[in-house]
């Protein structure tokens, strides 16, 4: 808020994991809907590498850190939000957890990697993923009044591809009405339907008017989804300049620290070099 120099406008934290960016949404459509706000800016953004276990490649390869933002503003031209649905079930929470985290656990990450880090399930998660995901998505669409057919264009979670392409299939929507980007990004988790809007609008698959469903499935276990109508503009009002520092340092360097963090757990396999 101070760096965009927006002093004096509200600014809160929302946290549900994977599903942050829909549940910011929602948020988001109710305020300006009740009239409480004409306009919001929306970030959802992760750092989900300091709970990754580098040598576990059956999991760190999946995530990856990453930010994006979207500007919604109230709107006479009946663009929008035109439905949501939201769901959790708390007593599945523990199949995808970062551990020693929250109310509960440590305030500071602890020096026992046995009991740090991310946990998944990942069976279990896929089942949860695809069942929630599609059910979701089509009870937004009934509460929207759409069919799947008129569905212009699905920006998923990008959990993985295997999630994705099972639960649309179960809405019966193809697959050249689905964006991912996922190859280049993996998941980012909150971050990663924003940053995936800006992906599909750079590449051209979205179009004024377009119907647009945003869904997802994240930790705690939450779901969500978010039909909506794009408005008038797909062009960007301005490019951001910035540049992330140089560096010397290689992917190993990076990632020594995390790597250290984690050595007590892989004695028995060979050290990396």
């Amino acid at each position: 808020q101070d760096r965009i120099g927006a002093i004096g406008s509200a600014a809160f934290d929302l946290n549900a994991a994977c599903s942050g960016f829909v549940y910011g949404t929602s948020v988001v459509a109710g305020l300006i809907q009740a009239g409480f706000a004409k306009k919001v800016l929306l970030i959802g953004a992760e750092k989900l590498h300091y709970a990754m276990d580098y040598r576990d490649r059956s999991t760190s390869i999946l995530f990856g850190d990453g930010a994006g933002a979207v500007v919604f503003e109230s709107s006479e031209d009946g663009a929008g939000v035109l439905a949501v649905d939201l769901g959790a079930d708390g007593g599945k929470g523990p199949t995808m957890v970062i551990r020693s985290m929250g109310s509960q656990g440590e305030p500071s990450p602890t020096n026992d990697p046995e009991t740090f880090g991310l946990h998944f399930e990942g069976q279990a998660v896929f089942k949860m993923a695809v069942q929630n995901i599609s059910a979701s998505a089509a009870r937004v669409l009934e509460l929207a009044g759409l069919a799947a057919d008129d569905v212009d264009l699905v920006v998923p979670h990008q959990a993985n591809a295997r999630i994705i392409e099972s639960a649309t299939r179960r809405l019966g929507i193809e697959a050249d009405r689905v964006f991912m980007n996922i190859a280049e990004l993996g998941n980012t988790a909150a971050a990663s339907i924003p940053m995936a809007i800006s992906d599909a609008l750079d590449a051209g698959r979205v179009q004024p008017g377009d119907t647009i469903v945003l869904t997802a499935f994240g930790g705690g276990v939450t779901w969500g989804s978010i039909a909506l109508k794009w408005g008038d503009r797909t062009q960007p009002v301005g490019v951001h300049e910035g540049e992330l520092p140089e560096t010397d340092m290689t992917a190993f360097d990076l990632l020594r620290e995390n790597l250290d963090f984690y050595a007590p757990l892989h004695v028995d396999e060979p050290p990396l070099s």
